[in-house]
């Protein structure tokens, strides 16, 4: 017993460091199974472009329900995490506030908005024919104010930028392996200052269905 103790003592750094370099190799083991990175030497990026049509439900005494219209694109890593970019714009109706009368075949104004920024998100088992992406738009909206008079288009004034977060959950559908459907709901936080009578934090802030298609490899 007494030689054992002395061998002990005596390597105890050996020992030390051979206990450290298993240790070591089994954690390297384990994470070569386990761990993926996005930068990894294994990576996949590709990319993608999407056909965006979103209805916003805002309806109160200013603002009534719109449809927009937009794309977005970005870069998909190992087919899961992707960020890009975004823009939108109000289609239908024509104003979107309560305001005037909706038309542009009299005097009056229209109210269009404008949304643009950075998109972030989320696949999950994308490899699987239906699955759930779940994403974040932030960036600015403004709005223009186009003015007719004697139903002619006269001139038109544009908003301050204000923020915008449209946080979304889509439910989505491999049609192809370079094409993807999808639709879902979400929520449009807008904050800003009150412009042409409209506050963007208590009138456009609302929530939103979003439908369309991508297109890519995937």
């Amino acid at each position: 017993m007494k030689t054992l103790k002395n061998f002990f003592v005596k390597n105890q750094i050996f020992i030390l460091a051979l206990n450290l370099l298993v240790v070591a190799s089994f954690a390297h083991a384990q994470d070569s199974e386990r761990i993926q990175t996005l930068f990894s030497g294994k990576s996949r990026v590709t990319g993608f472009g999407s056909l965006i049509n979103q209805v916003n439900l805002a309806k109160n005494d200013k603002i009534r329900s719109f449809y927009s219209i937009g794309a977005e694109g970005g870069l998909l890593f190992n087919r899961s995490f992707y960020i890009g970019i975004y823009g939108m714009t109000s289609l239908s109706p024509t104003d979107i506030s309560t305001l005037g009368n909706g038309s542009i075949t009299t005097d009056n104004r229209n109210i269009r908005l404008i949304q643009t920024g950075g998109l972030i998100g989320y696949k999950f088992f994308p490899t699987k024919l239906v699955h759930l992406n779940f994403s974040t738009k932030i960036g600015g909206a403004f709005m223009i104010n186009e003015k007719y008079y004697n139903s002619r288009y006269h001139d038109a004034e544009v908003s301050q930028a204000f923020y915008m977060v449209n946080p979304m959950l889509n439910v989505e559908v491999n049609v192809f392996r370079w094409m993807q459907a999808f639709a879902g709901v979400g929520y449009s936080f807008m904050s800003g200052k009150e412009t042409f009578s409209i506050n963007p934090n208590k009138d456009l802030s609302a929530p939103t269905l979003q439908f369309g298609f991508s297109f890519g490899k995937f």
